[in-house]
Order: C-alpha cells, then structure tokens, then sequence
C-alpha cells in the first residue's frame, strides 16, 4: 500500500482557491446567460411573430393575414373527444392533463405549404409563454387532423 502526502503553504492555497472560485463564476455566469436567453425566446411566443417564426421552424409556411387568436379553457374533466385530443397531442410529446381548469391563449394560422390539401390550418396552444399543444387540420367534411410535428421533407 502506497500513502501520498503533500505540504500546501498559504501561497498555493489562495491560488487553488482562487482558481475554484473564478471557475464557478463562470459556471453561473454562462448559466445566468443561457436562461435569458431561454426567456427571450420562450417570451416570443407568446405573440404572433413569434409563433410565426417558431411554426417556420418547423418547416410552415404560416399565413400571417388569416391568424386568429382567442382565449380557451383546457376542461377540468375531459370528455372522450377531448380525451382523444389529448391523445393527438401527447404523439407531438405534449399532454393537456397538467393544463386542466386553465385559460390558455389558442392561435390559429392559416398554412400556405402544406402539400396535398387546401384550407388548412393550426393552432398552437399557448401557456406562459409556451406552448403546450398543437395541432394541423383542415375543416373540410373529409378533412384531417394530425399532431403538431415538423414539416421539413
């Protein structure tokens, strides 16, 4: 068995010390700065442009002209139809449960690319700032209505 030692005067000390604090400054600092920028995006998408730009993001084409927005109430209890929307959207990774008896903002724009139908639209619903849900549909009596998911080929 081998036994180490070592002798630290207070010079090498304040340096080690030193060195430690300046590395966890740092470390908090790029932290710090990660998260405003966590806030600056997370904020845009709360307004349309933002939404835009996210919906782009995922390879939409939004139609700004034809956005609405309004405000829902996800139901405390849900129904079978609305179990079934929860459904859909839980295969984008989002689920409604956690948002249930709250007002969420609901913006719908219109989509100019989405190829192989015509009129179609999505809602992106939105929570501080967040969304938390979504969903491309046409409201044609032979339309559809699938997840939010990328558009990109």
């Amino acid at each position: 068995m081998n036994i180490y030692t070592f002798k630290l005067n207070k010079k090498t000390f304040g340096i080690i010390t030193a060195a430690v604090l300046l590395i966890l400054g740092l470390v908090v600092t790029l932290i710090s700065c990660g998260r405003k920028d966590d806030a600056q995006t997370t904020a845009k998408l709360s307004t349309k442009e933002g939404l835009s730009e996210y919906l782009q993001s995922m390879g939409y084409t939004p139609d700004t002209e034809r956005y609405q927005f309004r405000q829902v109430v996800i139901p405390t209890d849900f129904d079978e139809v609305y179990q079934k929307y929860n459904d859909l959207q839980k295969e984008s990774g989002f689920d409604l449960e956690k948002y249930k008896g709250k007002t969420v903002g609901m913006h719908t724009f219109g989509l100019l690319n989405y190829e192989g139908a015509e009129d179609v639209l999505c809602d992106l619903l939105v929570y501080k700032d967040k969304v938390i849900g979504g969903s491309v549909y046409t409201a044609d009596v032979s339309g559809f209505m699938h997840p939010l998911r990328t558009n990109k080929q």
